[in-house]
């Protein structure tokens, strides 16, 4: 379909409007017939406003439209159609210049808020929410009228900026003369208070309350709802060198900021924080902030200081584990790791296994064969699930170190190996990165994927394979389903029917999806029961319109009907053309 056939079909009159609507159906798939469609939009409209509404709210923004409209707008805006109101009226106003748009828009805002009832202000603002940002003192103009409604209207300004750092710190004080300290004043600030004025507030609340329950609720109505990049730790430093009873207020606010608010004017003086809580002994604060804003390198240092600290490093250690920043979990390396087993064990396999993680080429094979000597087959297992899922760097070229676990696993006999295999599948996560011909590559995941018909013959494999299919790993799952698979078991395919049928309308990878719907066809073999349920949700998957490829849902859906043709809806079951017979 081109532009062309677009303007065309618009302008055939012999056309019905359901006809007409299913024959534009395609020009969606294409932008610029998509483009062509909204430059027709008020000829649709007029045409069969209820017919073509859903397709107009998709097709038509403000960058499409061409003329003036104001006829249009008028019409639209008698009819309540709020979201076509709202682009033609964006597309009128950029006739008016960057400037003047501005202007013009408050103008007919005020104006409509003045002559309308009061019931009516949260659609008026909704229809006008054109992407202008409210300047202060246009804001005090509309807040007698409507004060919840342009509160709400500045909350959704402030989550479409992208860095959340939009700050009304005049309408603030608009609002206050307006409407006083409500809790609808309070909302607005918590949404759209500037840093500067935050830091000020919260100074002049220290110095004002001297009860400490008022000022940790004050603390608490005021504290920012937005995302910011904000060195909100110079803020919590003043606050506690000025009162330490504002501690717990501290605490629960003190993971709020992002790590980089550490890198930007002001923002290190979480270091000075963190020597304060030291020095004043609040070791829980001291631990938010340690497990929060070290780096890395800092994270590894500090352990090595507490591992060389015989008398007071293992509360160090505890206060260190689980350490992160905004990426990822601070990881050991293998030697620290090592280090860590010897003196304390049961740190390392509770508290710091967080900080145990899937890594470039760092498989912790050291650490396994330590704790293969000691017996602890739990870490091992462990370390082997996290070692699964290594890849070789693409800049290295090398094969992740895991020989040492498929020859350990190897020595295992089969009925212990089974349920090694179950234990580390339960453990496994996602890979961080790679894709599954560089996981193929590594030896430890070859081998624990190669066999899965064995591997549960030594189970209890309805138990087993239900647990696999509830695991985060797309790999696990598509183990599992290829043992049920091999094992041609239409009772153990219907036994896991649930975790399956909620799978069609997931997000999963396409090889998982393909074996999915081939155990669905093989789970509907056993009864009508089971395939009723089935052709049901293989009914909606088909519908569904999201990125999954429906092709292998009719497929199953074609094996479903054929097994059982009570099944088939009229349509489907087949017509036999013959000759009348005689009378």
């Amino acid at each position: 379909m081109t532009p062309k056939d677009v303007k065309a079909l618009v302008n055939d009159s012999s056309l019905s409007s359901e006809e007409l609507l299913t024959r534009l159906e395609p020009a969606l798939n294409n932008w610029r017939t998509r483009t062509e469609l909204a430059k027709h939009a008020e000829t649709l409209y007029r045409r069969d406003r209820w017919k073509f509404m859903t397709l107009l709210e998709d097709v038509v923004t403000r960058w499409d439209l061409k003329g003036d409209l104001s006829d249009w707008l008028a019409e639209l805006d008698r009819n309540d159609d709020v979201k076509l109101h709202r682009e033609v009226l964006a597309h009128q106003l950029r006739s008016y210049g960057w400037g003047k748009a501005y202007q013009e828009w408050v103008r007919r805002l005020t104006e409509r808020l003045e002559r309308e009832p009061e019931h009516r202000a949260e659609t008026i603002l909704d229809r006008f929410d054109c992407g202008y940002e409210i300047v202060d003192a246009d804001a005090a103009k509309i807040f007698h009228r409507a004060p919840n409604e342009i509160t709400a209207l500045i909350s959704r300004q402030v989550q479409r900026d992208f860095w959340g750092d939009i700050g009304y710190n005049l309408t603030l004080e608009a609002a206050k003369r307006t409407i006083g300290e409500d809790d609808n004043y309070w909302h607005l600030y918590r949404i759209a208070v500037g840093y500067d004025k935050w830091a000020d507030d919260v100074k002049q609340v220290a110095q004002r309350l001297s009860e400490t329950s008022e000022l940790l609720a004050q603390l608490e109505t005021m504290h920012p709802e937005t995302r910011m990049d904000w060195p909100a730790s110079a803020v919590y430093l003043k606050l506690l060198e000025a009162r330490e009873d504002a501690l717990p207020y501290v605490m629960k606010h003190a993971k709020d900021f992002p790590l980089w608010s550490t890198w930007s004017a002001g923002g290190k003086a979480w270091v000075k924080l963190l020597e304060l809580a030291q020095t004043k002994q609040w070791w829980p604060l001291w631990s938010i902030i340690a497990q929060s804003y070290l780096s890395n390198d800092e994270f590894l240092e500090r352990v090595k200081s507490a591992l060389d600290d015989h008398q007071h490093g293992v509360n160090q250690l505890v206060r260190l584990a689980g350490a992160e920043s905004n990426w990822r979990v601070h990881g050991l390396t293998a030697e620290l790791a090592c280090r860590l087993y010897e003196a304390h064990p049961k740190l390392l396999r509770t508290s710091f296994r967080p900080n145990l993680p899937v890594g470039l080429n760092e498989t912790y094979v050291t650490l396994a064969a330590k704790a293969s000597k000691s017996g602890d087959d739990t870490l091992v297992d462990f370390l082997a699930s996290r070692a699964m899922m290594v890849v070789a760097s693409s800049w290295q070229k090398k094969k992740p170190d895991v020989a040492w676990y498929v020859d350990h696993y190897n020595h295992i006999p089969p009925d212990a190996l089974a349920e090694r295999i179950l234990a580390i599948f339960a453990q496994a996560i996602p890979p961080e990165w790679g894709t599954s011909k560089q996981l193929r590559e590594n030896e430890l995941f070859a081998f624990l994927m190669s066999e899965p018909r064995r591997i549960l013959a030594c189970l209890n494999p309805k138990d087993a394979v239900l647990s696999l299919l509830e695991s985060r790993n797309q790999y696990v799952r598509a183990f599992a389903l290829q043992a049920i698979l091999e094992s041609k078991d239409a009772v153990l395919a219907a036994h896991c029917l649930e975790p399956m049928l909620a799978a069609t309308l997931g997000r999963i990878p396409r090889n998982v999806r393909i074996l999915n719907y081939q155990v669905l066809s093989l789970a509907a073999q056993l009864d009508i029961a089971t395939a009723t349920r089935i052709e049901k949700r293989l009914r909606q998957a088909i519908r569904y319109q999201g990125p999954q490829p429906k092709d292998r849902a009719i497929e199953c859906l074609g094996n479903v009907l054929a097994t059982w043709p009570a099944l088939q809806s009229p349509s489907e079951q087949p017509q036999i053309f013959g000759l009348t017979a005689s009378p």
